[in-house]
């Protein structure tokens, strides 16, 4: 059970590490790309600086961390405020760059509107001419009947007083007929170009359908917040930005501290990954048992009651009963 555990701490250090990582490398590549595009005068340079601000944050952050209980304060205010500054910054790049995404699908939508509005112009010019044309030729017609009525008011026995009448309109009546003529192959022509110009708006409607289907989730969110397309969009990138860079920068720290606790303080993310790999490649012998031996103490051997000779006891008595041997 316990190298269990153990083992799911190793993998919670490893994946905590990697989501951290990779956060920040794709944190600090939106960041990159919208700063040099802020910048593209000098794309080049500052694609270099951001990428070594990015590598430099992290370090800091890591560094912050492995050394806070004996930095100096002054250091730790620096410091700290540098990588809040870092974070702010990478948090404007990632704005810009998500920003001129939505910007790129805009501007073919509001192109797109221009050509239209533009083509539906050339189509209220085109029927305000066939207006008038049709006006002209309503003008023509008056005047015709109003020289046939002219004619007509002649009886009809006064049939000389008719003819010179007509005469007299003949040369009025040909270029009215000429005027008729010359409008009806002119309202022909505005009629085909109308017809053109129909169907390239129809075109290009469809094509702005299609353009503003990629701008369709963020008008259904923009909708929802009761905001135009525009503020949804602001919205929603500065939620993204709130959480994207400062969740690695957590992660980070996040992982320090599993490996401080794991390996101890002032362990470096390498060498403690390190370490981990070698252990997992590394088959682990089994634990060997030492017999600890027993000992068991001897028993003390019985030994016969010591009886002294009788001959020596005997001379023993009868010397101590000698007088003789008597002290006065």
């Amino acid at each position: 059970m316990a190298i269990f555990c153990e083992t799911n701490i190793m993998w919670m250090i490893l994946l905590t590490l990697i989501s951290a990582l990779s956060i920040a490398s794709v944190a600090a590549y939106f960041s990159i790309i919208g700063l040099a595009t802020l910048f593209s005068a000098t794309f080049l340079p500052v694609v270099i600086m951001a990428s070594t601000l990015e590598v430099g944050k992290l370090v800091a952050t890591s560094w912050l961390y492995q050394t806070w209980d004996y930095s100096h304060k002054v250091m730790k205010s620096l410091l700290g405020s540098m990588i809040i500054v870092l974070m702010l910054v990478t948090s404007m790049g990632i704005f810009g760059f998500l920003s001129k995404g939505y910007l790129d699908v805009k501007h073919p939508a509001t192109q797109q509107g221009i050509q239209i509005e533009s083509a539906q112009n050339d189509i209220d010019l085109i029927r305000e001419r066939m207006a008038a044309i049709d006006y002209e030729n309503g003008a023509y017609r008056l005047e015709l009947d109003q020289m046939r009525a002219v004619i007509e008011s002649y009886p009809d026995n006064y049939v000389t007083k008719k003819l010179n009448a007509y005469k007299e309109q003949e040369p009025r009546r040909n270029a009215i007929n000429d005027g008729l003529e010359e409008n009806r192959d002119l309202k022909g022509e505005q009629l085909n170009l109308l017809r053109d110009k129909n169907l390239a708006l129809s075109d290009l409607e469809k094509e702005r359908v299609e353009i503003e289907g990629d701008l369709g989730p963020i008008k259904y969110v923009a909708q929802a917040l009761g905001v135009s397309v525009d503020d949804g969009v602001k919205y929603v990138i500065l939620a993204i930005i709130f959480v994207f860079d400062p969740l690695a920068v957590l992660l980070i720290l996040a992982a320090n501290i599993s490996i401080a606790r794991r390996f101890g303080r002032g362990k470096s993310a390498l060498d403690s990954v390190l370490h981990v790999l070698a252990e997992k490649g590394t088959p682990k012998p089994a634990p060997v048992i030492e017999e600890t031996p027993v000992i068991v103490p001897e028993k003390p051997a019985k030994q016969a009651p010591s009886t002294p000779a009788p001959e020596i006891a005997k001379s023993h008595r009868g010397s101590s009963l000698s007088p003789k041997n008597r002290r006065p």
